[in-house]
């Protein structure tokens, strides 16, 4: 958290709720049963959670996020011997998952599980693409 409000001073907040979103994602896939692409779904799920919360007006600063992603992406990077993806793959996920998250989002969205498990197959259908 310190390491991020020295990287992007006041937006750093945007960095750590992004984060927590995609390890969130991590437990959902234990869940689930996913062990396919798991990073990129990761960040899906994280793009799409931010995008609920810029919709209900949450002051959240997606290219932040998206930067931390880029640099947290290396291409040697391992997820229980399954790669990453690239940085670039990475960001279009998060991009992808906000902009699903951000158009379905309204005051009366209820976090159920089919509605979590809707956007968790939509997710999935495009990291398979990736």
């Amino acid at each position: 958290m310190i390491a991020e409000q020295k990287r992007v001073g006041e937006s750093w907040p945007s960095s750590v709720i992004g984060a927590m979103a995609h390890e969130w994602a991590h437990a959902y896939q234990y869940r689930a049963g996913l062990d396919d692409k798991l990073e990129l779904h990761a960040d899906y799920m994280s793009g799409w959670y931010m995008g609920h919360k810029q919709r209900y007006g949450l002051a959240m600063d997606i290219n932040v996020f998206s930067d931390a992603i880029y640099l947290r992406g290396g291409k040697s990077g391992q997820f229980r011997g399954r790669p990453y993806g690239s940085p670039e793959q990475r960001v279009a996920a998060m991009l992808a998952g906000r902009s699903d998250g951000y158009s379905r989002a309204s005051l009366n969205t209820q976090f159920t599980s089919s509605y979590v498990n809707a956007a968790s197959n939509r997710g999935y259908s495009y990291v398979s693409t990736l």
